[in-house]
């Protein structure tokens, strides 16, 4: 399985790392997916949330969030976890991440 990841930038000198291809094993389950390759694909800062789509069941859905607790990623699954097979229609799957900043954080 093809998973293509994708990230908007969290500042404006943010411009690496911002795409990334990754072949997983089909049978993968997406929670796994979550800790293995998402977690260290977004940049884990104090305040910051990311909020990651995905292309499941042919429509896009809120498929994580994760973010960072004491500098230890904190993240959930927000769908029932699947392998990527079941989830995926077809050889790839589309990630987009979002940058959600919480208040005094900046």
């Amino acid at each position: 399985m093809r998973v293509e990841l994708s990230r908007q930038d969290i500042h404006a000198g943010d411009s690496h790392g911002l795409k990334r291809v990754v072949d997983v094993p089909d049978q993968m389950r997406l929670s796994e997916l979550l800790v293995k390759v998402i977690e260290p694909f977004v940049p884990q800062v104090q305040g910051l949330t990311w909020t990651c789509r995905a292309r499941v069941h042919d429509e896009w859905v809120d498929l994580a969030e994760t973010g960072s607790v004491d500098g230890q990623p904190d993240s959930r699954l927000l769908i029932e976890d699947e392998p990527l097979a079941a989830a995926a229609a077809g050889t790839r799957l589309p990630i987009g991440c979002s940058p959600t900043w919480a208040s005094g954080a900046l």
